[in-house]
């Protein structure tokens, strides 16, 4: 993810796409809600361009994103709520008490880093002293889709 803060340093806004040299990577959000959209074993995961919009083919028709080419493809980010509203199972956990991973059981799960001095931690509206893990920023509230 490549978020370039507001002038007061709030992340309101995500890329959805950014070239390094002349290789595109798109934003993780939108490679996981690609990957989450198609069907197995037959995937294809091709992001079609418009100049209005990227569209994702898949089960259920094709979702377009408004992400105007105009705007560099940005998207303003869709806050589920502050720090810490998805659950977090660590690897520890994990390690310490498989039966921990059925809490992960139908969902999809986002791997990152969420210590506080990892360097990956942005201000939002839902302002926190130590800011959000780049990694929650991510995730969304599928209840509100």
């Amino acid at each position: 993810m490549h978020a370039d803060p507001d002038g007061d340093g709030v992340s309101r806004q995500v890329l959805l796409s950014k070239y390094a040299g002349r290789e595109r990577y798109w934003a993780f959000a939108l490679e996981a809600l690609n990957a989450l959209r198609q069907s197995a074993p037959a995937r294809t995961p091709a992001i079609t361009e418009t100049p209005d919009s990227l569209e994702l083919a898949g089960e259920g028709g094709t979702l377009a994103i408004p992400a105007p080419d105009t705007t560099q493809r940005t998207l303003w980010i869709n806050y589920a709520g502050p720090d810490g509203t998805f659950p977090r199972v660590s690897f520890a956990q994990l390690l310490e008490d498989p039966g921990a991973a059925d809490a992960l059981r139908g969902k999809i799960v986002l791997l990152g880093v969420t210590a506080q001095g990892t360097g990956d931690r942005l201000f939002t509206p839902f302002f926190s002293a130590s800011g959000m893990p780049g990694i929650e920023i991510h995730a969304k509230d599928r209840k509100s889709t």
